[in-house]
């Protein structure tokens, strides 16, 4: 064998490891909607005895933007921390209405 040439790499295939189904998620009701079926499909899917794992690709994932006007947040002695700080604990932790 040449000198320069790389070991090998020897890996062992579990063929009960590989994917067994993939499932396409379509219809009108909009990302975001779609994202959450298949979210919860997929955790219905973990559930089944059995199953090692059942992984959502694509779809949105969301995301919040802020804009703050520095001005005010002077005027009201508030940093960018606070207001980023007190919309994640809101994420998080939502109000039932």
């Amino acid at each position: 064998m040449p000198k320069d040439i790389e070991e090998p790499n020897v890996m062992e295939i579990n063929l009960s490891e590989q994917p067994m189904l993939y499932i396409n998620l379509s219809g009108n009701l909009g990302l975001a909607a779609l994202k959450d079926i298949a979210d919860k499909l997929s955790d219905d899917i973990e559930g089944i005895s059995g199953i090692l794992a059942a992984d959502v690709k694509g779809g949105l994932e969301r995301e919040v933007k802020i804009n703050v006007d520095a001005n005010r947040l002077k005027y009201y002695n508030l940093t960018f921390n606070d207001i980023t700080g007190n919309s994640a604990w809101r994420i998080a932790f939502p109000r039932k209405r």
